[in-house]
C-alpha cells in the first residue's frame, strides 16, 4: 500500500509554474531523498503534501521539521511544556531522549537555552515521538555541522525504521545523504525525476 500517490501534478503561483507534472509513489516505510538547487520546488513540494493538496493522496497524518528552527519550537517554554503541548507528558520519555544530547539539559531547561542544534533534534525527536504515518523533513540539519547531521540523520532513519515511518527528505546536501538507504530524486525547474 502506498503511503503517498502524486500523479502528474503541476502546480503555478501568480503564472509561474512551480510543479510541473511530478509523479512520485511512496510505498508504506520507505525512506525518500529529494534533492535540488534553491528554487526547483521541493519544498513547495512538501509543503503541499502536508497541508493535504486535494489532487495529492496522502493515507495517514503527517507532520512536518520546518528548516527554520523557531518554526519548530516554543522557544520562550520549556523543553517539557514543548512536550506536553504535544500531549506526551512521560518524565520517563523526555529523560531518555534528551540523555542522547551532549550538554544533558534538564527538562526544566528553557528551549531558549539550547543551540541551534540542539533546538533542531529536539524538535525531531518530538516529531518522531507523535508517531505520524509520514515524516516531511525539509532542510531539517541545516543549523547542524556535518557531523551532527551525520550522527541526527542516522538516529532518526533508524527510529523512522523500527517504527515504520515513511520519511520524506527535502535536502541540498549531497555529503548527508551518501551511503543512506534511500530512493533518492532530484527537483530540477519543477520537474521531479530518479536521480
Amino acid at each position: 500500500m502506498n503511503c503517498l500517490t502524486i500523479k502528474d501534478f503541476s502546480y503555478v503561483i501568480d503564472d509561474r509554474m512551480i510543479l510541473k507534472q511530478v509523479t512520485l509513489d511512496v510505498p508504506e516505510g520507505a525512506c525518500i531523498v529529494i534533492t535540488g538547487h534553491n528554487g526547483s520546488g521541493k519544498s513547495t513540494l512538501l509543503k503541499l503534501i502536508h497541508k493535504g493538496h486535494p489532487d495529492i493522496i496522502k493515507n495517514g497524518r503527517s507532520v512536518m521539521l520546518h528548516q527554520n528552527i523557531n518554526d519548530n519550537l516554543f522557544c520562550e517554554l520549556t523543553i517539557f511544556e514543548n512536550f506536553k503541548l504535544l500531549g506526551i507528558d512521560d518524565k520517563s520519555v523526555v529523560e531518555e531522549l534528551l540523555g542522547r544530547f551532549k550538554s544533558c539539559p534538564s527538562r526544566y531547561t528553557c528551549v531558549a537555552k539550547l543551540s541551534g542544534g540542539e533546538r533542531q533534534r529536539l524538535a525531531l525527536y518530538m516529531r518522531l515521538l507523535m508517531r505520524p504515518d509520514l515524516l516531511l523533513l525539509d532542510e531539517f540539519s541545516s543549523a547542524l555541522d556535518t557531523q551532527t547531521s551525520r550522527v541526527l540523520m542516522q538516529e532518526m532513519l533508524t527510529l523512522t525504521r523500527q517504527h515504520k515511518i515513511t520519511t520524506i527528505i527535502v535536502t541540498h546536501d549531497f555529503d548527508l545523504i551518501q551511503g543512506l538507504e534511500c530512493t533518492h530524486f532530484e527537483m530540477d525547474s519543477g520537474h521531479l525525476c530518479q536521480a
